[in-house]
């Protein structure tokens, strides 16, 4: 659980959040703007045409130092074609 979250849009980047079925990988990074180290838990959700939540999945990426970038991905195996895929992230500190 991460303690203080915060919305961090703008430490997010995305360089793949793919569509389709099978194992589908999305990737990027997230870049502190603060002023101390802090954690990050990325969201990325695949959803179908609808938009509907087919797979969410979270990942962590801790103790990303002031100024500086790291990279994270998250991965999930869908058994129907994803239409679009998104993202979010919060920023804290994990226990």
């Amino acid at each position: 659980m991460l303690v203080d979250r915060k919305p961090a849009l703008k430490h997010l980047k995305i360089a793949s959040c793919p569509s389709g079925k099978g194992e589908l990988e999305a990737a990027g990074s997230v870049r502190n703007r603060g002023d101390e180290a802090a954690d990050y838990v990325v969201t990325v959700s695949w959803l179908d045409e609808g938009g509907s939540v087919l797979e969410t999945v979270e990942t962590t990426v801790e103790g990303v130092a002031p100024a500086t970038n790291e990279r994270w991905s998250a991965s999930a195996e869908l058994d129907e074609p994803a239409g679009s895929c998104t993202t979010t992230v919060a920023r804290g500190t994990l226990p």
